[in-house]
């Protein structure tokens, strides 16, 4: 395959999996493993700690926000520099 043919096909995909999850509200991470990863860090710091089911949600609501707009960023930075130079 030419690179440009792949290029476009790369392109297409992405633009087909941002599509499908714009449409939903479901959590990208699972919620068992995000628990677990927030119980593992916040047992180096203390021990016994328990955590409500709703600051575990907002944990993850919180992170996988600031996941997206990372992403976001690294799409319209290149966008940003090629229009500026």
């Amino acid at each position: 395959m030419p690179v440009t043919l792949l290029t476009s096909l790369f392109k297409a995909v992405a633009l087909r999996e941002i599509r499908r999850y714009q449409k939903t509200t479901e959590l990208l991470c699972r919620k068992r493993p995000f628990q677990r990863l927030v119980r593992e860090i916040a047992s180096d710091h203390k021990a016994d700690l328990r955590f409500q089911a709703s600051a575990i949600a907002a944990l993850q609501e919180g992170a996988e926000a600031f996941i997206v707009g990372m992403f976001e960023g690294m799409i319209f930075l290149p966008l940003l520099y090629a229009l500026l130079y």
